[in-house]
């Protein structure tokens, strides 16, 4: 369980605050037409080299002059933040885990020499958390979990997590319909999208408006990020119980059709019998036929789910189905009997996957073949062979099922509570 909880932490971190690929940045700054200055920043560089040259070719391709970088060439894994008391004679930069301290470093040092600030510009180039140190979580405490993604982040995150919390337990307590639920985690969804794609561009102007902006928006970007998985996963499982069952109607009703066709006091099967002659000149025999029962016995029939219940299958799929099972079986079985360990082991791959594509291709050809199910049988079956004895063993199949069936709805409808007496002899 601890496994699992530190596991989904990582996870939901990692998803909320994204992953750097690589952790080299760098900043230049320079004036521009009327003598302020602006700075440019290159982060996610594979090496220092490359940073300081994106940062260069941007303040430079800017129309800026005297590019150049301020006490620090380049970064990595940090942010850095640049203010100007008034854009134009002097720059101070301030280094930090994260934009916040960064910002509020450089806001100091800048207000305390001029009494006035300006933050330029924020960039930061942090290492986020990844998926693959989960491997040894399960040796480190919470302290150590705090230590290795950042305590700031970490807050950040439980402050969204909560907030989720409390607003979806809040929601579903004033809203009992399911429809209203579905319409409320759908928009809920689309909003949480559109703020995790929005908020990320309005980071840096956020940064420059002050620390507790900047903390208010960090937790609102949290929990977008959070709340886009906390509301998308249940919208998600809402969505399919609700219309799966109408857009594949075979897999969640078994086949059967909504209304009844022949409908009668109990269940009875109409068999029509014929003949025709192929084009061989042989005579073909020929059996039509349809289940009915009353509205009761087919809602029961629904109910438990009977409409895949096989009534007939005709020797050839018979016969396919069992290849497929003999072959799965050797499939799981087969080993190589050779001296070289390497080559048994590769004869033993090759063997398998032989006999998995033969039981694939038997299962398939299955499908060529007469089956006939309590679904088919209540629409209507067709069954034809120039076999009598085939014929007469598909009608027999059929008038067995019926009194099988009609047994099966009698003896199921007397688990309702009831309580028998036995007495032994």
């Amino acid at each position: 369980m601890r496994r699992a909880l530190l596991f989904l932490l990582l996870f939901l971190l990692n998803s909320a605050t994204g992953e750097a690929a690589y952790a080299f940045g760098s900043v230049y700054c320079g004036h521009n037409a009327v003598g302020q200055y602006e700075c440019m920043s290159a982060v996610n560089a594979p090496s220092v080299a490359d940073a300081i040259k994106d940062a260069s070719s941007q303040c430079t391709n800017s129309n800026l002059s005297n590019c150049g970088s301020i006490d620090i060439p380049s970064f990595a894994n940090q942010c850095e933040t640049v203010a100007s008391p008034d854009k134009k004679t002097i720059l101070f930069t301030a280094l930090g885990p994260n934009a916040f301290d960064s910002t509020d470093k450089a806001s100091t040092n800048c207000s305390g020499s001029r009494g006035g600030c300006t933050i330029l510009l924020t960039a930061c180039d942090v290492a986020k958390p990844s998926l693959a140190s989960a491997s040894n979580i399960a040796d480190m405490d919470w302290a150590g979990i705090f230590q290795a993604i950042g305590e700031f982040e970490a807050k950040l995150l439980i402050a969204a997590v909560v907030i989720n919390l409390v607003l979806f337990l809040g929601l579903f307590n004033l809203v009992r319909a399911h429809k209203q639920r579905l319409y409320i985690l759908g928009a809920l969804t689309f909003a949480c999208v559109c703020l995790s794609f929005i908020l990320p561009f309005l980071g840096p102007v956020m940064g420059a408006l002050g620390s507790v902006i900047f903390v208010g928006f960090a937790v609102l970007e949290h929990t977008a990020t959070v709340g886009m998985y906390a509301a998308g996963i249940p919208f998600a499982a809402l969505l399919v119980s609700k219309y799966a069952p109408s857009l594949f109607p075979d897999l969640f009703d078994q086949g059967l059709p909504e209304t009844l066709r022949v409908t009668s006091k109990q269940i009875e099967v109409v068999i029509s019998r014929s003949q025709r002659l192929n084009w061989l000149n042989r005579v073909v025999f020929m059996i039509d036929a349809r289940m009915g029962m009353s509205i009761e016995q087919y809602s029961l029939m629904r109910k438990y789910r009977l409409g895949r219940t096989i009534v007939f299958d005709s020797a050839r799929r018979e016969r396919q189905n069992e290849l497929a099972r003999t072959h799965l079986e050797l499939a799981r079985e087969g080993k190589s009997q050779t001296i070289c360990l390497w080559r048994e082991e590769l004869r033993g791959i090759f063997r398998r996957l032989w006999y998995l594509i033969r039981a694939l291709l038997s299962f398939l050809l299955g499908f060529l073949f007469i089956r006939i199910t309590l679904a088919k049988l209540i629409k209507g079956a067709h069954v034809e062979s120039r076999s009598l004895d085939k014929i007469l063993a598909a009608k027999n199949a059929i008038e067995r099922s019926a009194g099988d069936l009609k047994a099966y709805l009698e003896v199921a409808e007397t688990f309702d509570g009831r309580e028998d007496l036995f007495e032994p002899s």
